[in-house]
């Protein structure tokens, strides 16, 4: 019926548009409207960050929680936010990756239209986080850096460094390359 599906494992999803007001998640709390597309694999991680993004007055705009990625990846919620006018930076953060070279592809389109933030979990390299049965990439962490690298997309090594991302570049204008 075209109906995509989030998970399974997943914390669910969130939409902060007025015309929506969705809250299909299990999270513990969630963020204010507000400019930030946030996806994460994690489900205590997702509780964790919608959580911090709350306490420091982050808003969102909308968040998916993908679990084992059934079907919704996060290439999928990049080409979503690219196109909506309610977001105006994404925040990840990803424990595996499928196709390293289709995800590059992907997330150099969006950070050319928006700023795009990434954290790498523990599960980013070949193997995979306990208790997942997504496909991980074959790639090494430095071969997946190196594909970032061009990509635009900057490289945080915590989940802090990714919420500080976001209060600096959120609703404001940058300038643009020269």
């Amino acid at each position: 019926a075209g109906i995509r599906v989030v998970g399974p494992h997943a914390l669910g999803v969130v939409n902060t548009d007025p015309q929506v007001r969705l809250n299909a998640s299990l999270a513990s709390a969630v963020p204010e409207p507000g400019p930030v597309g946030l996806f994460c694999q994690s489900a205590a991680v997702g509780d964790a960050l919608l959580r911090r993004c709350s306490e420091r007055g982050i808003g969102i705009s909308g968040f998916v929680g993908a679990g084992n990625r059934g079907d919704v990846a996060g290439n999928d919620m990049l080409q979503f936010w690219r196109e909506d006018p309610r977001t105006s930076v994404v925040l990840l953060h990803l424990e595996t990756m499928g196709d390293a070279r289709k995800f590059a592809r992907v997330v150099q389109a969006t950070a050319g239209a928006m700023p795009v933030a990434m954290v790498r979990g523990g599960g980013a390299e070949a193997f995979l986080p306990s208790g997942h049965s997504v496909g991980g990439t074959l790639l090494t962490r430095r071969a997946v850096s190196d594909l970032l690298d061009d990509s635009g997309v900057l490289l945080v090594d915590t989940t802090d460094a990714l919420l500080d991302v976001a209060v600096v570049v959120a609703d404001r204008d940058l300038p643009g390359a020269a």
